[in-house]
């Protein structure tokens, strides 16, 4: 006897057995792929969180370095001099670059006698007050000597420190730069006057026989990297920090746990090593790294690494990124919750699941009747999200249930298909309108991307690029193979300057910035940047270029005739000959000098009419050099100005000595106003008679203007920093004391 089934049973059990099995295999393998998704994206969103960390970083300390070489240069070409009778020009230098750059700490040279020039920053006489520290050597009697000033760079006081011993050839800065003879970092350590961490850039110069004349540092302080991070969004919790590899942290987001008192001493602090750090998630998320770390406490660390580890019940994950530059041996790491990215995921699973037995419950009570209803809006939704997938927004898949629970699910997957096709406009409009061209090439040179802006630059169609070999547009193949290198080496470039052509063999020049992609398995899988066109650029240092060597054509020209005058008396004035040669290279060496420092240098006679002027003195002005050859000093300033100019310029005559002008403004061809700092002395000719005078300046009208905008936001600071003192006046005057004794501790431990 057959065994018959009931066919409402079958359909029951076989509509609530597809129902269940759709479900499962769907949420499933939904969960698992975007899980494998989120968590590449993850790795991303931390290696490029690192990335604009170490931009950051390079950018905030690059600036301290460019200050140490550039003062370096000019001493070495005579613009400044660190002689005892000269200092003033160079206090003056340091004051100004300390206002420029407020994270720099300090500025100073220190000389292979032990002569030491400081300049930084101290707060002992008065808040964002400057201390200057000399120290000189007469006759093997060592003087000390410490000028005070306030905010706006007023003398306070003059101070003697007879028991001083203070040496710099001792310190670490000027030691490792003597042995390397080149510019240096030092580690981060705490600054002993302000506290914070901080790092010291030092550069030694030579005289022409290679002897050492002196080493010039610069302090600046790091504890705005620690700022930066704290404001830096990784997912809902995450964070990241910054190390030395001696386990030093360099960069917190909370930077009071940067710092630790000294073993036997409480007065002096060290940077807390990362292990030591007091916050238990760091230490978890350097821990699961397991970088390499030797006897010798330093942490080998070639390329990113990443971490798993677990807190209180939640995953974690964490990455760590060594710095590509020499200089500054450090590495950033970055964790974060790994439920910010799969915790949505889960949620979703958990909501299939129940959404799948609400819907299998129905079914069975339903049976067949309900199959329609419920498969209609379902296949509906496949098909929207299938619409989605391969791009189609405008397609509309109307859904009716009556089934709250499905109609919910269409309008808020109808909802999530608007956000989505929102979001992919406003990101196709960034990409259609971006000024430089964003572009994506395969290793081998295969253009995968292009953004539309190559079309208003270069006149090409981008879906004409699409595809080609990225070697057609070099106009020299070989220098592709020159980049592919340095990505190799360094994984990105920044302003690399490149030469293409066209289709029609029409060269232009590009700037790049881009960096290396690589796959799971760490290769090489394409490079993604932007180019930014600098033809016009260049054609303009190229102009420049024609108009330097016209100049130097035109002193070999009259170079050559006074060679040939001087042929016809050679026989009787030789030896005044050779002085003539000697006097034509040095003026060539002055005249190059000239042309590329950014001071203005012009020279006038006896009347005050200008008889000579560099490039930058017209840049200034805003005159051409033609225009200004023969001006008189009334011809550009108020009759006020003028006279004082008389006055200095009579003084000078009369004394001999040299003047400076703290405040000198002249008006520009533009008919603006332009304040400068100048210096000028006599012009002597051969027989010892005044000829004329000869002068540097300075344009500060920007400097001017940034510092009257700092003194108004300092008023207001005053303001109300003196309002809130009224309240905590008894708490103010025990913490004062307290600043006051700390400050005489730091000085005696100094002495």
């Amino acid at each position: 006897m057959n065994m018959k089934i009931s066919i409402r049973w079958t359909l029951i059990l076989g509509f609530l057995g597809l129902i269940w099995g759709t479900h499962l295999i769907t949420a499933s393998s939904s969960f698992f792929t975007s899980r494998s998704v989120l968590q590449e994206h993850a790795r991303q969103i931390m290696s490029n969180v690192a990335d604009l960390a170490k931009s950051h970083s390079s950018n905030h300390l690059s600036m301290a370095q460019k200050t140490a070489e550039l003062t370096v240069r000019m001493l070495t070409d005579g613009v400044l001099e660190h002689s005892d009778t000269r200092i003033e020009p160079l206090a003056r230098y340091f004051h100004n670059q300390l206002s420029l750059y407020p994270h720099f700490a300090g500025i100073y040279i220190g000389l292979p006698n032990g002569d030491f020039f400081d300049v930084r920053r101290h707060n002992k006489k008065g808040p964002d007050g400057f201390r200057t520290k000399i120290i000189t050597h007469i006759s093997g009697l060592k003087e000390t000597r410490l000028i005070w000033r306030n905010s706006r760079r007023q003398f306070i006081e003059k101070e003697q420190v007879p028991n001083d011993t203070y040496d710099p050839r001792l310190r670490p800065w000027y030691r490792k730069a003597l042995k390397h003879r080149r510019s240096i970092w030092t580690d981060p350590y705490i600054f002993f006057t302000s506290q914070k961490p901080g790092i010291t850039v030092a550069a030694p110069w030579y005289d022409a026989k290679g002897r050492l004349e002196g080493v010039v540092g610069v302090d600046l302080e790091i504890d705005s990297l620690s700022t930066f991070f704290a404001g830096l969004k990784i997912g809902q919790n995450g964070q990241a920090f910054l190390f030395n590899r001696n386990a030093d942290m360099v960069a917190f987001p909370d930077p009071a746990k940067l710092k630790i008192k000294t073993k036997g001493s409480t007065a002096t602090s060290r940077l807390v090593k990362i292990h030591e750090l007091e916050h238990a998630i760091s230490r978890k998320a350097f821990t699961a790294a397991r970088l390499d770390q030797g006897s010798d406490g330093i942490i080998r660390l070639d390329k990113e690494q990443f971490g798993y580890f677990e807190h209180q019940g939640q995953a974690y994950l964490a990455m760590f990124k060594p710095f590509a530059a020499e200089n500054w041996p450090w590495i950033i790491g970055v964790y974060f919750p790994a439920d910010d990215y799969l915790g949505a995921i889960k949620y979703n699973r958990r909501l299939n699941i129940y959404f799948t037995l609400v819907i299998s419950l129905i079914a069975a009570a339903a049976g067949i009747l309900l199959a329609k209803s419920i498969i209609k809006p379902i296949s509906g939704l496949a098909g929207q999200a299938h619409a989605i997938q391969h791009g189609d927004f405008e397609t509309i898949w109307p859904i009716r249930s009556i089934y709250k629970e499905l109609q919910t699910t269409a309008d808020t997957f109808a909802l999530m298909k608007a956000a989505v096709k929102t979001s992919q406009t406003k990101y196709k409009n960034i990409f259609n309108n971006i000024q430089d061209v964003y572009w994506e090439v395969d290793i081998d040179g295969r253009i995968l991307e292009i953004s539309p802006s190559v079309d208003r630059i270069y006149n090409v169609k981008r879906d004409a690029l699409i595809g080609q070999s990225i070697y057609d547009f070099y106009k020299i193949p070989q220098e592709r193979h020159k980049l592919l290198g340095v990505l190799k080496k360094h994984d990105r470039v920044m302003d690399y300057e490149i030469c293409l052509r066209d289709e029609t063999a029409q060269t232009f020049y590009a700037s790049l910035n881009c960096i290396l992609i690589h796959d799971k398995e760490e290769r090489p899988q394409k490079i993604i940047g932007s180019l930014r066109d600098i033809t016009a650029r260049k054609e303009v240092e190229a102009q420049l270029e024609k108009y330097r060597n016209d100049l130097e054509e035109k002193v070999k020209q009259r170079t050559a005739d006074l060679e040939q005058t001087n042929n016809q008396l050679r026989a009787e004035i030789e030896q005044r000959s050779q002085t003539e040669k000697a006097l034509r290279e040095s003026e060539d060496k002055h005249r190059n000098i000239l042309a590329s420092i950014q001071e203005a240098y012009f020279e006038l006679d006896l009347a005050g009419n200008i008889t000579f002027v560099n490039d930058a003195g017209c840049r200034i002005s805003g005159y051409s050099r033609e225009e200004l050859i023969g001006m008189n000093n009334r011809e550009y300033s108020s009759s006020e100005t003028a006279h004082l100019v008389y006055n200095k310029f009579n003084e000078i005559y009369r004394t001999g000595r040299s003047a400076s002008f703290t405040r000198y403004t002249i008006i520009g061809k533009d008919k603006r106003q332009h304040h400068l700092e100048m210096s000028a002395s006599l012009i002597k000719n051969a027989e010892g008679q005044t000829i004329g005078f000869r002068g540097v300046a300075r344009d500060i009208t920007d400097r001017l203007k940034t510092e009257n905008e700092n003194r108004k936001l300092e008023q207001k600071l005053h303001h109300a920093q003196r309002m809130k003192a009224i309240g905590t006046l008894a708490g103010g005057i025990a913490h004062d004391y307290n600043n006051l004794l700390m400050g005489i501790q730091g000085n005696v431990s100094l002495l």
